[in-house]
């Protein structure tokens, strides 16, 4: 009955900590032939004096009606609402990814730094590479994820080879041949 209650808290915490390491979105790739609209933009760490992202590659479609109020609008940057990966997380490590957004522009906002720039209202939003979810955790959420992964993996270790499992068999049987990779290698 003791082997049964701890199988399951191992499996409870390998499936709380394998889900917080799944991929937030399917990564998506900047193509140049993308739809007008669709640009590959970083985040501005400058707020509030500057835009919030600035656009490394794609255009944005300035509507007719606000190319003729504002013709010295700035468009390498742009101030975002909507569906936005930025406002998602307060995760500095997040914020430092480059996204592929899509959406329209809807008005035209001002910064210091800036002057007149496009508000771009944010429909979808892709990450150009894998980020984890457990960046979107934040304050409380993010320590006990943290205190979770950090104590749970040595306590799992040190069950599975208290236990005698498969998997301290796996390493016993793979040592030796480690020891000798390893003093091939040095020689």
């Amino acid at each position: 009955m003791r082997n049964w209650g701890l199988n399951l808290i191992v499996v409870i915490w390998v499936i709380f900590t394998g889900y917080w390491l799944l991929p937030l979105k399917k990564p998506k790739a900047f193509r140049s032939d993308s739809e007008p609209n669709t640009i590959l933009a970083t985040q501005q760490f400058c707020e509030p004096k500057c835009a919030d992202i600035k656009i490394k590659r794609g255009v944005l479609v300035i509507p007719d009606s606000i190319k003729k109020l504002y013709p010295e609008l700035n468009k390498d940057v742009a101030l975002i609402i909507g569906e936005s990966p930025f406002r998602k997380s307060k995760s500095a490590l997040m914020f430092s990814y480059d996204f592929v957004l899509s959406g329209k522009v809807v008005k035209v906002g001002y910064t210091e730094q800036d002057g007149y720039v496009p508000v771009f209202n944010v429909t979808e939003w892709f990450p150009t590479q894998y980020i984890a979810r457990f960046w979107k955790l934040t304050g409380t959420y993010e320590i006990l994820y943290l205190i979770n992964l950090n104590l749970g993996l040595p306590l799992l270790l040190f069950f599975f080879f208290k236990q005698g499992s498969s998997l301290n068999k796996l390493f016993l049987t793979a040592w030796p041949f480690l020891q000798t990779s390893m003093h091939c290698s040095s020689a």
